[in-house]
């Protein structure tokens, strides 16, 4: 029975990394087939100018079959068109198993060899119908056509006391690395890690990485990577196995000769300068700190500018407990509606509008943080009744028709002028004064 050497394809294909689908550029890459040739894929592109009347958009799996050891774990690779970053597969594999107590496989295509026997996977694969109208909108000269047959798998799965020479004469130790391409921030860090091989799950040895701008990345043989610098650039990674795991794994399968391919992975790398976060306070208070008006006066609170900006819009929100002296609507007018004084307490929510244009003002590559939360600005507010001067005398009256006498222009006067404040008032009574004496 010959042995399948697993490893995750290395570029060019769309790989499972959860319930969601991750597509790569259309890189050549290595695979292995079920009788551990190798083979070279390319990634399935199609230009929107290519006008074919039909266009097949079902995934093919990589693996015909699946071929291990008990105890010894893997991932199904597929084939699929690359319809760019716009178009979210999701769903995509729905995959039944014959026998669970054989091999268990969730439904990102990650499995597990249980016990020893035989069973077949059944992997179909279906498109909703928003994914699907998106891509008969990137595709619109092409008739879609969906395999409606499942796919199957025969998986046999074996003991290691059951795997004789004769059986499988080498055991592949080629390393497989979590990792096709590094995306990050300068200073960003992580760590590069080897699936299990021979059913040995903790793998120990030296990574090496070769023919990359180390002003970039710095990827030590422990295979933690620094990101240095922004820029792009890649690397090819290798990794030699330590003794002591060649021993393990050696000592697993006695009779077994361990070999490797020369094949080394390409990882694509890219750094983006360092996100520098501006957290910005939107509380910046009002125009006004007091509020001092006549019942039935009006006015509006205008909140202050938020880093220079222009505070536009928003809404306001004030204590509810001095609605009987003062009220504030939602765009932050307000009315005097009794005698009295108070502390009145108002918070502000800016608008979309502002908040886009504060956080455009700063430079490319700053990220810009809003606390969620809002203040209560305080403001006092006094209110009082209007002033009505009455006019003076006995009886503060005179006959209809009457003119006044001498020295009683005062009180005629200040009942002509109404409600008036007393400062005004009296104003006007001195210059009426002044004419009177001219006669």
């Amino acid at each position: 029975m010959k042995r399948k050497s697993w490893g995750i394809k290395l570029l060019g294909i769309a790989l499972i990394t959860g319930v969601s689908w991750a597509t790569v550029s259309p890189v050549s890459a290595q695979t292995t087939s079920s009788t551990g040739e190798k083979k070279t894929t390319e990634s399935k592109e199609l230009s929107k100018r290519e006008k074919n009347t039909k266009l097949a958009i079902t995934p093919e799996i990589d693996e015909t079959d699946i071929i291990a050891v008990v105890g010894e774990k893997g991932q199904l690779t597929i084939d699929m068109l690359d319809f760019g970053e716009d178009i979210q597969i999701e769903n995509l594999m729905d995959i039944s198993i014959k026998d669970e107590k054989i091999l268990t496989i969730d439904e990102a295509g990650k499995w597990e060899a249980l016990e020893a026997g035989e069973t077949e996977l059944e992997v179909t694969f279906t498109f909703s119908d928003k994914e699907l109208k998106q891509i008969k909108e990137l595709y619109p000269n092409q008739e879609l056509t969906i395999a409606e047959e499942a796919q199957i798998l025969k998986v046999t799965i074996a003991s290691a006391e059951d795997i004789t020479t004769t059986d499988l004469e080498t055991i592949d130790i080629t390393p497989t690395f979590d990792v096709s391409k590094i995306t990050t921030e300068v200073n960003g860090t992580g760590q590069i890690t080897v699936a299990p091989i021979g059913g040995v799950s903790e793998i120990k040895g030296t990574f090496k990485a070769h023919g990359h701008d180390e002003s970039i990345i710095k990827v030590e043989e422990s295979g933690k990577w620094t990101a240095l610098s922004a820029g792009k650039t890649t690397f090819v990674l290798d990794f030699e196995l330590s003794e002591e795991t060649r021993k393990e794994i050696q000592e697993k399968h006695p009779d077994k000769e361990l070999i490797k391919t020369a094949i080394a992975q390409i990882v694509e790398v890219e750094v983006t300068a360092e996100k520098q976060i501006r957290s910005i306070d939107l509380n910046t208070g009002f125009d006004t700190q007091s509020i001092t008006a006549l019942v039935g006066d009006t006015g509006k609170l205008n909140a202050n500018p938020i880093e220079g900006i222009e505070n536009k819009g928003g809404s306001f929100y004030p204590d509810a407990d001095t609605s009987d002296i003062i009220t504030v609507d939602e765009q932050g007018n307000w009315t005097a509606q009794k005698a009295g004084t108070t502390t009145l307490f108002v918070a502000h929510i800016p608008s979309d509008e502002t908040i886009t244009a504060v956080a455009a003002s700063f430079p490319e590559g700053t990220e810009v943080a809003f606390p969620s939360i809002l203040a209560y600005e305080k403001i006092e507010v006094t209110i009082t009744d209007p002033v009505v001067v009455k006019p003076t005398g006995d009886s503060g009256q005179k006959p209809a028709g009457e003119l006044p006498k001498t020295g009683e222009e005062d009180g005629a006067m200040l009942l002509s002028l109404g409600i008036l404040s007393s400062g005004a008032a009296l104003a006007v009574m001195n210059e009426r004064k002044k004419q009177m004496n001219k006669f």
